[in-house]
């Protein structure tokens, strides 16, 4: 039973702990770091590790509706760890999560800020990222490759324009495989520590359209 409880526990690397430190601690980043963040969530998440931060946003979720309060939040911080948020710093972190007029987030914007980064940004992910949205193979992502990559073809050129427009070091429209990793790097913030996995793609997800538009984060 301790064998299997260990193994369990191998299997589930992100502690309690982790998650909320990530959560405190979360930084949105710019709209495409964003929408490409989720997509790496969504996509090399591994299904227990899910499960996990199912149970953690349980435990904030204290009416069981699917969202969390701002009052939840701090009330949630205060019961697990025995410290607590001002208002300030809740008011601040919704933000950052992005939180609707009601000012709740839902399990996906949670989710996005207590997963690991240093798990899912990895350098086998980064090239299996790049190459699932560079799919003619030509070393660089266009708009094109952007709208197929996150099925939002619906997004006008102008907004992806923008967004490419902070990351595009050279000024060609498009973003090269250094330039996705130095601004997935970027989003990782002072530990941009880059592992070997040989994690496997399961399929590509859909990506929320409200991710893109102005509502939500603080950051343009």
């Amino acid at each position: 039973e301790a064998m299997s409880k260990q193994k369990e526990d191998e299997t589930q690397p992100e502690t309690f702990q982790e998650a909320l430190q990530s959560l405190k601690s979360y930084r949105a980043g710019r709209k495409l770091q964003q929408a490409l963040w989720l997509f790496f969530v969504q996509q090399f998440s591994r299904k227990e590790e899910h499960e996990k931060l199912l149970s953690i946003f349980g435990k904030f979720d204290q009416d069981g509706d699917g969202r969390i309060t701002l009052s939840e939040l701090r009330e949630g911080f205060r019961e697990v760890t025995g410290s607590t948020l001002t208002e300030r710093e809740a008011n601040e972190l919704m933000i950052e999560l992005g939180s609707n007029k009601s000012q709740s987030i839902d399990y996906t914007r949670f989710a996005i800020a207590t997963a690991n980064k240093r798990r899912l940004i990895t350098k086998r992910k980064l090239e299996q990222a790049f190459n699932l949205f560079d799919q003619d193979g030509d070393g660089e992502i266009s708009i094109e490759d952007f709208k197929r990559g996150f099925s939002m073809s619906n997004v006008q050129d102008e907004t992806w324009k923008k967004m490419i427009k902070d990351f595009d070091k050279t000024g060609d429209g498009k973003i090269s495989f250094r330039e996705f990793k130095l601004m997935m790097q970027e989003l990782m913030g002072d530990d941009p520590q880059l592992k070997e996995s040989s994690y496997v793609l399961p399929s590509t997800p859909q990506m929320d359209p409200t991710f893109l538009s102005d509502s939500n984060g603080s950051n343009p």
